[in-house]
């Protein structure tokens, strides 16, 4: 089995895929779950919007930083990175999530750019002027709220992550040199205690 580069669903008694696309597993996953809802049918409209909107300008705007061939198009992408951070800074600001005071679909969408902006994203991507941890105070209780939900963490790993970025991707580190990079905030975070009861009130209920 070689490196995966891709999020995806296995049929294990068949040994067949399912599916690659890391949204529609989300929402396959969501199915399954008899209790919580991450996209109610009332609010379905406006987590697609919010999440497709931090897909184009965050999410795929890093790579679009860290890929660009011409100064114009980084800097069109560097703009939309810096522009969606602020909005999403001044969203939490005054709620707890990004679509209310509940966790939705666009959280999780969010989470793991969040996670490898400082220590990926910002110095290897050159996607931002500035860092999450220094700038972007309502990003990261954000990110602790997160981090307070039991299993969240338990699905990320930074060092695997940025040995990923660093060592594989040739073009843009012909080195393949790992560097010291700003995840202090990041781990700080994991401090934050896992909390059941927290848990309990921050979904929406089937």
């Amino acid at each position: 089995v070689g490196r995966a580069t891709l999020p995806m669903m296995v049929d294990t008694k068949s040994n067949t895929i399912v599916c690659n696309e890391s949204k529609d597993i989300v929402r396959m996953l969501r199915a399954m779950s008899t209790s919580r809802d991450l996209a109610p049918p009332s609010q379905i409209t406006q987590i697609e919007a919010l999440s497709g909107d931090v897909y184009t300008r965050l999410n795929n705007g890093v790579y679009r930083c860290g890929f660009s061939s011409k100064q114009a198009a980084y800097d069109i992408a560097v703009k939309d990175v810096c522009d969606c951070l602020d909005d999403i800074n001044v969203i939490l600001e005054k709620q707890s999530f990004l679509n209310g005071n509940t966790v939705s679909e666009a959280d999780v969408f969010l989470l793991p750019t969040v996670t490898r902006f400082d220590a990926i994203y910002n110095p290897f991507f050159r996607a931002s002027k500035t860092s999450i941890s220094s700038s972007f105070p309502n990003i990261m209780r954000w990110l602790r709220d997160m981090y307070a939900i039991p299993n969240v963490r338990a699905t990320f790993d930074l060092d695997d992550a940025k040995r990923s970025y660093y060592k594989q991707l040739f073009p843009l580190n012909p080195s393949a040199m790992i560097p010291a990079t700003l995840e202090q905030p990041y781990l700080d975070t994991l401090a934050t205690k896992e909390d059941t009861v927290y848990a309990s009130t921050v979904f929406d209920s089937k």
